[in-house]
């Protein structure tokens, strides 16, 4: 028998897989990050690293939500560094800003699970 999932890890694996949309985006407008192949590799590593964790949270599994919280921590501490690196770009920058929303959003919707439905 298959054990329910919450509806709370599909919505927050949906925002996190629409955050790998936005970041294909993102490479695109920023397009100097795709010059050697020391960018594309660590972009690709990136990318399959996300869409990784968008499996997980699919799964249900309730420890990820701690790996999230602290992936978001470290990327809000580390913003400001990226906000000087694209200021060029304003495009890049508001697609950063949605990122991190949605990676908020999908992180609280993985706190508001009930203890009963965690896995």
């Amino acid at each position: 028998m298959e054990t329910q999932i919450h509806r709370n890890y599909i919505k927050s694996s949906n925002l996190i897989f629409g955050t790998i949309v936005l970041g294909l985006i993102n490479l695109f407008f920023s397009n100097e990050e795709l010059n050697d192949i020391k960018s594309i590799v660590t972009n690709l590593i990136t990318i399959l690293l996300i869409v990784g964790l968008g499996y997980v949270i699919r799964q249900g599994k309730a420890w990820v939500k701690y790996l999230l919280l602290a992936l978001l921590i470290l990327g809000l501490i580390l913003m400001p560094i990226s906000l000087d690196y694209f200021n060029q770009k304003p495009v890049v920058i508001i697609i950063n800003f949605v990122q991190s929303a949605m990676e908020i959003w999908a992180t609280i919707l993985l706190f508001k699970i009930p203890k009963t439905n965690e896995n």
